[in-house]
C-alpha cells in the first residue's frame, strides 16, 4: 500500500483541520495539501492514472516516430540511388507511362513509341 493510501499513514495524523478541496467537508489536512483521506486518494489515484496513460502515449509516439525515420531513410537512400543511376546515365533513362511516378524536378520528353524520357532538373 502506498502512503498516501493508508489512512493511519503520519501524514494524515495530527494535522491541522481544514475544509477539504475535494468534498467541503473539515478533516484533517494531509501532507499533500487540504484533502481528506478519501478524496486525497481519489485524486492522486487519477494522477498516477493519467501519468501512466502519458507514458503509454509517449512510448507509442516514439515507436511511430521511429518508424517514420526509418521509411524517410529508406526514401532518402531509394531518391539517392534513383539519381546516381540517372547521373550514370547521362542524365536521361527512358521508361514507360506505367513506370513514371510524377516528381516535381524531372523534366520528361514523349516519343513516337510511347516512351518518355525523364531527366533531374539542375
Amino acid at each position: 500500500m502506498l502512503a498516501y493510501q493508508n489512512a493511519e499513514h503520519p501524514s494524515y495524523l495530527g494535522r491541522k483541520v481544514a475544509k477539504c478541496y475535494g468534498c467541503g467537508v473539515k478533516c484533517a489536512k494531509s501532507a499533500w495539501g487540504r484533502w481528506c483521506h478519501p478524496c486525497n486518494v481519489k485524486r492522486l489515484d487519477q494522477i498516477s492514472a493519467a501519468l501512466e496513460d502519458m507514458e503509454a502515449r509517449a512510448k507509442f509516439a516514439e515507436a511511430v516516430r521511429k518508424v517514420a525515420g526509418n521509411q524517410d531513410r529508406l526514401i532518402e537512400r531509394l531518391i539517392n540511388e534513383r539519381n546516381a543511376i540517372l547521373r550514370a546515365a547521362g542524365g536521361k533513362v527512358t521508361a514507360t507511362k506505367e513506370q513514371h511516378r510524377g516528381s516535381s524536378y524531372w523534366s520528361h520528353q514523349s516519343h513516337p513509341d510511347g516512351s518518355e524520357t525523364y531527366q533531374i532538373d539542375p
